[in-house]
């Protein structure tokens, strides 16, 4: 049930991931009232290992509340 959650949501997806559409990410954003969604260029599914991924967890660092 998505009305339970009450922290902050950000979903992220690689423009060029092979597993998970974008549109479906994008969706899986829009359940989450007031969610963040970043479309990132240039990345694929694992995020976490392609070159930028400390560009990534900076960012997504900078975007969690404090």
């Amino acid at each position: 049930d998505t009305k339970a959650v009450r922290c902050p949501v950000l979903c992220l997806i690689g423009k060029e991931d092979k597993i998970v559409s974008p549109a479906t990410a994008r969706a899986t954003a829009s359940g989450y009232s007031g969610s963040t969604f970043w479309e990132l260029d240039g990345h694929g599914h694992m995020l976490i290992l392609e070159p930028g991924a400390e560009d990534i967890a900076r960012r997504v660092a900078a975007w969690i509340p404090s």
